[in-house]
């Protein structure tokens, strides 16, 4: 198979800071802030078309599931409010250590004492870097991850010199990581600059993710909203003296040639002799029935990645329409990107949406689906998705814990329910089962870039993905994302549970 070998990254970075979340400004919430709005104007009579084309392609749910019992509520071990998410998208990530949990939302990051739930720190997105320059003015996207192998914590996101696409002058991926197990502690941090790196001209950034195992830290992010980006981080290198050097894997391509967006790193347990990535390849008015699979290794210091391997799965397709809620404008549910990918024993696992018909007319529904895939042969082992008719499962995120038991958590809505987050559980032998994570409160209604959500345009925003993670003891998953506020409607409530 052939590789690509990496090259030290042409990235500029910025001087490394030293800071610590107690040193930070406090957290406030400032509505003014969102997440950009469509690059261009939404042409909605085309959209209506294609919309209408799809919808007639859909595919059919899974011929049969394993889950044998749907609506049973999680019976959760720990539960406690995060903080309100004011972006119209919350995105919402999580960490967790042996005794703090790290969240980072649009547009807020926050650590909080495992046991009692107990807000240590808090401060707003653009304040946790002090390495960002003075001209990165959006910080947005934010990733968390605790790397279990070292101990260590990392938090990213990306920063633009504006909130929209229009006439962007600048783009930075802001980077920084723990001096040691202790999330309240020391931290060091640096912004690269991907806006005048000679290999991506003007290459402003976009949908970063994070994955790690035994030798590096691995991140992805869109240039310019098409091609995804791979960059590796030694942690010898990285974790030394908090250096953002990386190595450049370049831009990525599916095995038709297309470009490959939305790259998920995997997040590793156990030792491994390569790392995985894996991403979804958009359909267009057919549905798809491939996932992909990369690889990276390292020889003599230095990674190569893998040509890209086409999984035949059952066939998935974007969702035709937004999803509808109890009482206000329907949400943007985006599309069939990964959300959620971790590697154990030899297995990948991810999960994506995909909607799906029922034979009647106009019916489409969305499903939270996931993969197990075989990391030597790429064969399918196992697939299933939380699935419901008249209900909508979006942004599902999964991790597998020690045992072997998978579980997924996904945003949902319904026409007659508020947004909310709900699971499913796939043990290793026994009942799967499905059901209520966080009850939703309330309707949202506030539209991507602040726009007026009068507009026929406008996207009233839900959440790009959600959070989860497995706690040190193996056993113990934690989840994190948003739910329908009680008495705002423009706001998102957040919730941190543990089962």
């Amino acid at each position: 198979m052939a590789e690509e070998s990496a090259r030290p990254s042409l990235l500029s970075g910025a001087a490394i800071r030293r800071f610590s979340p107690r040193d930070r400004p406090r957290w406030a919430l400032e509505r003014f802030r969102d997440v950009p709005p469509p690059p261009v104007p939404v042409d909605l009579v085309a959209l209506a078309a294609a919309r209408a084309r799809a919808a007639v392609a859909l595919p059919s749910r899974l011929a049969s599931t394993a889950i044998a019992r749907t609506g049973i509520a999680a019976v959760l071990a720990r539960a406690f409010p995060g903080l309100d998410a004011e972006g119209s998208a919350y995105d919402g990530s999580l960490a967790v250590g042996r005794s703090h949990v790290l969240v980072a939302q649009n547009f807020a990051v926050a650590i909080f004492d495992k046991a009692s739930g107990a807000k240590l720190e808090d401060t707003n997105l653009h304040d946790w870097f002090p390495s960002r320059p003075a001209e990165a003015q959006f910080v947005f996207d934010p990733r968390v991850l605790h790397d279990q192998y070292a101990d260590r914590w990392i938090a990213i996101a990306l920063a633009w010199n504006q909130s929209t696409v229009t006439g962007i002058q600048g783009s930075w991926l802001l980077f920084s990581v723990s001096r040691d197990a202790d999330p309240t502690g020391e931290w060091l941090g640096s912004a690269l600059d991907t806006f005048h790196d000679p290999a991506t001209p003007d290459g402003w950034a976009d949908y970063p993710s994070l994955g790690v195992d035994a030798r590096a830290v691995y991140l992805a992010y869109n240039v310019k909203g098409g091609a995804a980006r791979l960059l590796a981080f030694d942690k010898a290198d990285l974790y030394d003296d908090g250096s953002a050097r990386c190595f450049d894997l370049g831009m990525l391509r599916n095995p038709d040639g297309t470009a490959a967006t939305a790259v998920q790193p995997c997040h590793h347990f156990g030792e491994t002799s390569a790392a995985h990535l894996v991403n979804t390849i958009t359909p267009g008015d057919q549905p798809s029935r491939t996932v992909v699979v990369r690889s990276v290794t390292w020889t003599a210091g230095a990674p190569s990645v893998s040509d890209p391997r086409a999984v035949t799965v059952h066939p998935y397709a974007a969702p035709p329409k937004e999803a509808d809620q109890l009482g206000e404008k329907a949400l943007d549910v985006g599309g069939v990107r990964v959300r959620g990918a971790v590697s154990r024993a030899g297995s990948i696992w991810l999960s994506h949406a995909s909607a799906y018909g029922t034979g009647v007319p106009g019916d489409a529904w969305i499903a939270a689906r996931w993969y197990r895939v075989d990391a030597a042969s790429g064969m399918v082992q196992a697939q299933d998705e939380i699935a419901e008719t008249g209900a909508y499962h979006v942004f599902p995120n999964l991790v597998v814990d020690e045992a072997g038991t998978l579980l997924v958590i996904a945003s949902r809505s319904a026409p007659g329910e508020h947004p909310s987050l709900h699971y499913g559980r796939w043990p290793t032998s026994g009942v799967a089962q499905s059901g209520m994570l966080v009850q939703g409160r309330g309707p949202h209604r506030k539209c991507r870039g602040n726009q007026s959500c009068d507009d026929p345009g406008a996207r009233n925003g839900w959440g790009d993905y959600n959070g989860i993670a497995l706690d040190p003891d193996g056993a113990t998953v934690w989840a994190f994302g948003g739910v329908g506020h009680a008495t705002d409607r423009t706001l998102w409530a957040t919730a941190i549970v543990a089962l």
